[in-house]
């Protein structure tokens, strides 16, 4: 009775570690999955978001027009920010000094800093990625009216959020509109992490993305 139960003692303790084992494996590939699903759909709506960058129009017909793209510049930054037109119905475009004249907001996509502090709103919590609509103009009453400012919730659990200016056609050109950026985003899968202390992926994904930039005519 004893041998067998020294024998049985040994085949539990080598199915105990089999199952962790699986269990591990399975958690690493859940995790792995779950942050590239995460980084995927960042990117497809960083890149959905990008494509309403307008050009801001001047009043003044001999002013050049303002490039859609404000960050970044010419170096890589963790701050993607644009000009849009609040709208582009004619019915929503109002008269100032007798020329039509769309409203603007400005766009600002970033991640809440590890360091920041928590507050009460859970959108502005550390790793999340935010939008940020504002209007360009806050002195225009017609551009302000309504729930024209939000913040909007775009991924969680971001490590890392970089965006630069990509070349333009044959080693580089004239970028003035932004026509083409890369995008790099790493994701943590904290989920899995706060699960089991073994697992948790980071995982990195880059992209470029082409915003269609409105009013380029001038």
């Amino acid at each position: 009775m004893l041998v067998a139960m020294a024998v049985m003692g040994v085949v539990m303790s080598f199915a105990a570690l089999e199952f962790r084992a699986v269990v591990f494996n399975y958690l690493g590939i859940d995790s792995h999955l779950s942050a590239e699903q995460q980084a995927r759909v960042a990117i497809a709506k960083v890149d959905d978001i990008s494509r309403q960058a307008s050009v801001v129009d001047s009043v003044d017909p001999a002013a050049l027009p303002s490039p859609a793209i404000v960050q970044p510049a010419s170096t890589a930054g963790p701050t993607l920010q644009f000009t849009k037109t609040q709208c582009l119905d004619l019915s929503c475009i109002p008269t100032q000094n007798g020329v039509p004249k769309p409203c603007y907001d400005t766009v600002t996509i970033f991640v809440v800093p590890d360091s920041s502090v928590s507050n009460s709103d859970p959108i502005f919590q550390p790793h999340n990625l935010i939008e940020q609509t504002a209007p360009i103009d806050p002195t225009r009453s017609d551009c302000t009216g309504g729930d024209k400012a939000a913040s909007r919730l775009i991924a969680r659990n971001v490590e890392n959020f970089t965006v630069q200016k990509a070349e333009c056609g044959n080693g580089g050109g004239n970028c003035t509109y932004g026509q083409g950026y890369r995008i790099d985003i790493s994701i943590f899968d904290y989920d899995d992490h706060s699960a089991n202390s073994h697992e948790g992926t980071l995982y990195h994904l880059s992209s470029v993305i082409t915003p269609l930039t409105f009013g380029e005519s001038k």
